[in-house]
């Protein structure tokens, strides 16, 4: 078991966790209270950089699943940045890259969201 680290800021306005370690059974409900203190205090726009995080469970799964149904309640959206090729395998395996917006990378984001 890895310990998991959150890092938050704002990246163009948006709020960014920026993580690393696992998400996993052990620590996904750290992950959950600072999206849902996020959202509570109003963000509607919330950036998951995973680039460091190499293990993710189904407790972790199922946190990153919660996060983005409650934003999207809220009337918001959670974004998945530079995911690893273990967590891309998970969502691939579970179907679940349909339900998450992922990107590349902030850059390709910010892009995105100039476009339209």
């Amino acid at each position: 078991m890895e310990k998991l680290n959150l890092i938050y800021s704002k990246f163009n306005g948006m709020d960014l966790i920026e993580a690393s370690g696992e998400i996993d059974v052990y620590n996904s409900f750290e992950f959950k209270k600072i999206v849902e203190d996020l959202i509570d205090t109003g963000s509607r726009q919330i950036i998951i950089d995973l680039e460091k995080v190499h293990y993710v469970d189904s407790s972790g799964l199922g946190a990153l699943i919660n996060q983005r149904t409650k934003m999207q309640k809220a009337g918001g959206d959670l974004f998945l940045v530079k995911i690893s090729d273990q967590i891309r395998s998970v969502l691939e395996l579970t179907k679940m890259t349909v339900f998450f917006k992922i990107f590349k990378n902030r850059e390709e984001l910010m892009n995105l969201q100039a476009a339209s």
